[in-house]
């Protein structure tokens, strides 16, 4: 057997494509760092810019190629009617953002024949009650006579569930309209023309962020997945997990602050966090020190669990305005939740992750990455030291 597993790792490390691993490096993904991957209002303004004569240079081109990609893949014979009923020969475009409540409002005029076409932009969220049906009725009643044409846009092309079939067309389209209009667009243009390096980003966006398309580096290690599963099972199994730092941790805790007790979470399997409080503070200074996983990130803060808050929120909010008469700004005086972890309260002033609270972001679990671990708690019980000695 040993001779077995020897063998399926030598042959995942002769893998050419596992050495392209190591020189993988993930392009900046804007949208993410940005915090609007998914969001959108962010989304339904960058549509109405690419077609926007005011403000996208190849509008014309883009809005062109969007349409014509609704046409070829609709099923929908009354959407097709409307596009095709489209003439060519634009003169004006005006393309609006929530008018009528719509997300994209384009108004297309032409002396053969225009459109008024809506644009209701859903990625996460749901349609609210009869929500298609009021934006069919508003482009109805607010535009008489003209040619008009409502399209539900999704990352998958989903139907709407609100959308009333005798009234004005409602088609349902797929980002995947725009990834092909996009395409087309940027196919065209010189590799030194702006756009086209701007229009790559985006349809990567949609691409990979909404369309949930891998990046070229998850569709490489998928590959290696399926060349290799004996020998990535092997390597996953024996993995360094949190639980290799609890011994080192507690160890250097201990030689340190004497008689700490610890707790641990969750209290059965794999364990991801390591808790503690100072053995010789008084109890209504209820700091909790917490080394964790999460996220991807070990992680080291000082933290206050929410029922000892409420026990002691008023010696903590007098100890608070005391600590920052000296140090201006370092507690948290208002002891506000961590987002998305709401039973526990900040100490110090600080975003919800700061980075200088991260140890590892690999979660190697190594003998070093323990003692960086075990110096971050004890920096921070010594910048509290002071200020807790002081008010006992």
């Amino acid at each position: 057997m040993a001779d077995i597993d020897a063998e399926a790792l030598l042959d995942l490390r002769n893998d050419p494509r596992f050495g392209a691993l190591d020189a993988v490096r993930p392009s900046l993904r804007l949208f993410s760092a940005l915090g609007v991957s998914r969001d959108e209002v962010a989304h339904s303004q960058l549509i109405a810019a690419l077609f926007d004569p005011r403000r996208h240079a190849n509008w014309n081109a883009l809005l062109r190629a969007f349409l014509r990609a609704v046409a070829t893949t609709t099923s929908q014979p009354r959407v097709s009617s409307v596009l095709s009923g489209l003439s060519a020969d634009w003169n004006a475009v005006t393309v609006h953002r929530e008018r009528f409540h719509i997300d994209v409002l384009i108004d297309v005029r032409a002396a053969g024949g225009g459109a008024v076409i809506g644009i209701e932009n859903k990625i996460d969220a749901l349609e609210r009650p009869n929500q298609m049906r009021d934006y069919q009725s508003a482009l109805r009643t607010q535009f008489p006579g003209r040619s008009t044409l409502l399209l539900f846009l999704t990352p998958e092309g989903r139907p709407p569930s609100t959308a009333d079939a005798n009234d004005i067309p409602c088609g349902f389209v797929s980002y995947a309209s725009l990834v092909a209009a996009i395409g087309t667009v940027r196919a065209q243009l010189p590799t030194c023309d702006p756009d086209s390096s701007v229009l790559d980003v985006v349809e990567r966006q949609f691409r990979e962020e909404l369309m949930g398309e891998p990046s070229p580096s998850v569709a490489l290690a998928r590959e290696l997945w399926i060349a290799h599963p004996k020998a990535i099972r092997l390597l996953l199994e024996n993995r360094p997990r949190f639980e290799n730092l609890i011994t080192p941790y507690e160890a250097g805790i201990r030689a340190a602050l004497g008689a700490v007790a610890f707790d641990y979470y969750p209290s059965r399997g794999d364990v991801r966090e390591i808790k503690f409080q100072h053995p010789v503070w008084s109890d209504n200074r209820p700091i909790t020190f917490i080394l964790h996983e999460r996220e991807g990130r070990l992680d080291a803060r000082a933290l206050i669990w929410c029922e000892l808050l409420a026990q002691h929120r008023r010696s903590l909010t007098k100890w608070a305005a005391e600590v920052n008469g000296i140090i201006p700004g370092l507690i948290d005086e208002q002891f506000r939740p961590v987002s998305g972890w709401n039973c526990w309260h900040r100490v110090f002033c600080e975003e919800d992750w700061p980075a200088e609270a991260t140890i590892e972001n690999g979660l190697s679990y190594t003998e070093t990455v323990a003692q960086s671990a075990i110096q971050r708690t004890l920096n921070l019980v010594a910048l509290l030291q002071p200020h807790i000695k002081a008010s006992s």
